[in-house]
Order: C-alpha cells, then sequence, then structure tokens
C-alpha cells in the first residue's frame, strides 16, 4: 500500500498502522465508543474471539450515552467484524446481551407501545360501533317479527338488511 501522495511539486508522506499487530488491550478499556469498536480488528493475542466481543459489548453498554447510540455502534462493530469474519459471533454476543437489557425504558420501544394503544384503542371503538349497530339492527328485525305485520321479505327490504339475516333473528332471537 503506497504511503506517499505526490499532488504536483508537493509529496505527502504517511505512516500505515496495521490495527492487528496492535494489542487488544489498548482498546478495550476506552470509555470511547468509536475506541471500542476498533478492538475487534487488534490483536486477541492468546484469547478466544467470543471472550474480547463479549467484553466490547458489555464495555460498549457501558460507554454508550443512550441505547440508540448503544444500537448504532453495535451495527458498526458488526461491519468491522467482518474483515476479521466474526460476524456471526458478534451478533450472537449481541443478541444475548440484548436479552438481559430492559427493553420497556428504551425510548423506541415506548414509542411503540404508545402507538400500538392508540391504534388498539381505535379498533376497538370501531368494533364496538360496528357491534352496537349489528345488534340494534337484531333488535329492530325481532320487533317487527314479533308484531307479525310484514313478512320477512319484506322486513328485509324496508330495513336494508340481508335475508339470511332477518331469517337468522327469526330463528335465534335477537
Amino acid at each position: 500500500m503506497p504511503v506517499e501522495l505526490p499532488i504536483g511539486t508537493l509529496r505527502y508522506s504517511y505512516q500505515l498502522i496495521n490495527l492487528s499487530e496492535i494489542p487488544y488491550q489498548q482498546f478495550i478499556n476506552s470509555k470511547k465508543p468509536e475506541e471500542l469498536i476498533l478492538t475487534v480488528l487488534a490483536d486477541f493475542q492468546a484469547e478466544e474471539p467470543r471472550e474480547v466481543i463479549g467484553e466490547i459489548l458489555r464495555n460498549l453498554h457501558q460507554a454508550a450515552p443512550d441505547h440508540m447510540q448503544l444500537g448504532k455502534f453495535i451495527r458498526q462493530l458488526e461491519i468491522l467484524s467482518q474483515l476479521r469474519n466474526f460476524q456471526s459471533i458478534v451478533s450472537e454476543e449481541a443478541e444475548t446481551m440484548a436479552n438481559g437489557f430492559d427493553i420497556t425504558i428504551d425510548r423506541l420501544y415506548i414509542k411503540g407501545r404508545e402507538e400500538g394503544i392508540k391504534e388498539g384503542v381505535r379498533e376497538g371503538t370501531e368494533n364496538g360501533v360496528r357491534m352496537g349497530q349489528e345488534q340494534a339492527k337484531r333488535t329492530l328485525i325481532l320487533s317487527a317479527i314479533q308484531k307479525n305485520l310484514l313478512s320477512t321479505e319484506q322486513i328485509a327490504e324496508l330495513l336494508d338488511v340481508p335475508l339470511r339475516l332477518v331469517l337468522d333473528v327469526q330463528q335465534k332471537g335477537a
């Protein structure tokens, strides 16, 4: 990989740092999530990848300012972990960590729950109105049948309901 960049008469040079040669301990205790994420590219030495990745995730959980940011950092960690073929380990460990996380305090969970409640109330109201209208029709049909002034066909036509509904009310009652 080139370490110089000639632009016209100027020549810029820089030193490349291979993160895989740096011991992971230099990153793992950082309080900055961006630095913690780089741990996945460092040299794990004799440590098991799953152990180091678990430690990265625990430290990210402590360092991230909120749960939304934590999610962002975990996604970034998953992307970088592909360079070392550790993505499956990161995903599994992140999922394990999520099982111990109280989702009920998450802002997006709360927002989704509130929207779900509103939707449930709206659907419940609509169903209640529909059931009330249906019951009112059945009561009206039963009243017309009991007065015995009209045929079932006439009741259906007059009330603008299906004949089978009139026959059902006649058979079962309101």
